[in-house]
């Protein structure tokens, strides 16, 4: 959290960097994006202490809008809601880089509805494609190097991401997207589990 204050010390310098206007830069510079994922949302939150998740995410789904160009017109409070629902379901786990990500690639990759602008599918998309691709990328590319000075790939990688993100901090493996989208089975969670447990 101390280089993501160090880059955005105000709240305006840090909504006026994870907009639209970066959607470019941001999908052009991926492994940019995973390697400055040291603050999720909800981190964020604490910091600033004005709903500035909801802010950025409100300004990415005008966005989103903006591009699409619907012919029926959409009010903000809709928006809004949708905003603090994405920040609800997902700030605890995507950082504002990975939102940002997220918003940039939705119509390119990740949209899967017929109508031109869709709330649902939106939020619906980040959970079941991009929460488990961001997550296994987290943990292949942004895990600690190994005692030896290699980095970790595969499973090692894997399961120091876990360690790191679940274990070390109390919470259950079954919340991840890896697991809830089926990334890993109930078996390969309670296998991972038991290696990780402070017993072994």
């Amino acid at each position: 959290m101390a280089t993501f204050k160090r880059f955005f010390p105000s709240e305006k310098e840090a909504i006026a960097f994870f907009a639209p206007a970066k959607w470019e830069e941001a999908l052009h510079h991926v492994e940019k994006c995973t390697l400055c994922a040291n603050a999720t949302l909800r981190v964020m939150e604490e910091f600033y202490l004005t709903g500035t998740a909801k802010i950025m995410v409100c300004n990415n789904l005008i966005g989103i809008y903006s591009v699409a160009k619907p012919s029926e017109s959409i009010n903000r409070e809709t928006i809004d809601r949708a905003a603090q629902l994405f920040v609800g379901k997902y700030g605890t786990d995507i950082t504002p880089f990975g939102m940002l990500y997220y918003f940039a690639n939705y119509l390119l990759e990740y949209k899967n509805s017929y109508s031109p602008f869709d709330l649902q599918d939106v939020l619906r998309q980040c959970g079941k494609v991009f929460m488990p691709w961001w997550q296994s990328r987290l943990a292949r590319i942004n895990t600690p190097k190994a005692e030896q000075g290699v980095k970790e790939t595969g499973t090692a990688a894997l399961y120091s991401y876990l360690r790191r993100e679940y274990v070390a901090k109390g919470r259950d493996i079954r919340e991840s997207a890896l697991y809830q989208y089926g990334r890993i089975t109930e078996e390969e969670c309670a296998k991972i589990t038991d290696a990780l447990s402070p017993s072994n």
